[in-house]
């Protein structure tokens, strides 16, 4: 019995020394598997003949490092000078009397300073009707009132004038200066005495940078438009984005977010003529890939299909590309010695730089051969 018990009493204790020894051990392989891992293994990623062990098995060397991500955008900087050239505009019935303090909603929104004299660039709905009075207020909170110089025949766009100089005028930037993932900044309008709110939001596409079927275009009508992250809530009508450069990239409307390329076009058309007279093509189309075109059978390059939608044809009747002899189905991929290019070289930002009288050259693929035709272009109506 003696025996027996003795036996049971070093089994015992054999079992709780086993289980110390598995404990000891499991935290000492965690310890050296965080100094090597920490430690030993990244410096080992440099040695060049540890793969030569097995050529086949490459090493593996997992690091967990703080990586601080700066896009170079000194938002202050942006803001101070966003805020400079944007103004807040009110639009009254013509019968509001501002010094008999009538009580009226007025329709508010914004406009960006366009030159040193006082134009302004903002949108129709927010001048409303054409006997409405304007009112501008400056990011200094002066006001002035203002009249209609022009209203945009191709897009949503009004220039209105002011009688004051001297103002700040921002820079525009170009589309293919932008990038999908691009921050842009936006203020909204602002009455108090305090900065006016701002926005950020991301830059999701460019101008015809999406192919979605079908795309219907218009040469009549400028639709290329900025797509921006869809949580970006529009604060009103007439705001601008700007980029880290503080250029002006977009400017919000009705129907779209119009490019800083399309701004700057409108703004030299109307101080070349004091109007704005645009040229007329008289062409609708649906812009495709050069894979969609080579599904298609068509040269494997990004282009223009000439074609019809329901209750607008192809060609329109007695417009320019008719007169020239284009016709539904052909399918337009240089215009004017240049590939056509959604973002770079759009056919409406090749008809922002002419007038008309001008000829536009394009050439085009028609029944399995190219052709080259000029239309001459007339005025948009």
């Amino acid at each position: 019995m003696p025996s027996g018990s003795f036996w049971k009493k070093e089994i015992r204790w054999t079992r709780l020394k086993l289980a110390v020894l598995f404990c000891a051990l499991f935290l000492l392989s965690g310890v050296a598997g965080g100094i090597f891992s920490n430690f030993v293994f990244p410096h080992l990623s440099g040695v060049p003949f540890l793969n030569l062990l097995d050529p086949h098995s490459p090493l593996v060397i997992n690091r967990t490092e703080q990586v601080i991500i700066n896009d170079g955008m000194n938002t202050r900087e942006v803001y101070d000078r966003l805020k400079a050239v944007t103004v807040t505009v009110a639009s009254y019935p013509s019968t509001f009397n501002f010094s008999e303090r009538q009580f009226v909603t007025p329709i508010l929104g914004e406009g960006l300073i366009a030159t040193a004299d006082g134009l302004i660039i903002t949108t129709k709905s927010v001048v409303g009707s054409s006997k409405n009075k304007i009112r501008v207020f400056l990011s200094d909170k002066t006001s002035f009132d203002a009249t209609v110089a022009a209203l945009d025949g191709k897009s949503d766009l009004a220039l209105i004038k002011i009688s004051k100089d001297n103002l700040p005028v921002p820079q525009f930037a170009l589309p293919e200066e932008l990038i999908a993932g691009d921050r842009l900044i936006s203020i909204g309008a602002n009455f108090s005495e305090s900065d006016p709110p701002m926005w950020q939001t991301q830059l999701v596409s460019l101008p015809g940078s999406s192919y979605f079927y079908p795309n219907y275009h218009s040469s009549e009508i400028n639709d290329d438009f900025l797509t921006v992250n869809g949580s970006y809530a529009q604060n009103s009508e007439g705001s601008s984005l700007a980029n880290r450069q503080s250029r002006i990239a977009g400017l919000f409307t009705k129907s779209g977010i119009l490019t800083g390329h399309y701004l700057q076009a409108v703004l030299t058309n109307y101080l070349s003529t004091r109007a704005l007279s645009w040229p007329s093509l008289g062409l609708n189309y649906m812009v495709l890939s050069s894979a969609q075109s080579s599904l298609l059978g068509l040269p494997a390059k990004e282009g223009m299909l000439v074609v019809s939608r329901p209750g607008v044809p192809a060609v329109a009747l007695n417009g320019a590309a008719a007169v020239a002899g284009i016709r539904e189905g052909d399918f337009i991929y240089r215009v004017n010695n240049g590939d056509f290019s959604a973002v770079k070289n759009s056919l409406n930002r090749v008809l922002s730089s002419l007038k008309s009288g001008d000829q536009i050259e394009m050439v085009f693929w028609r029944a399995g051969a190219e052709q080259t035709i000029k239309a001459t272009l007339k005025s948009l109506p």
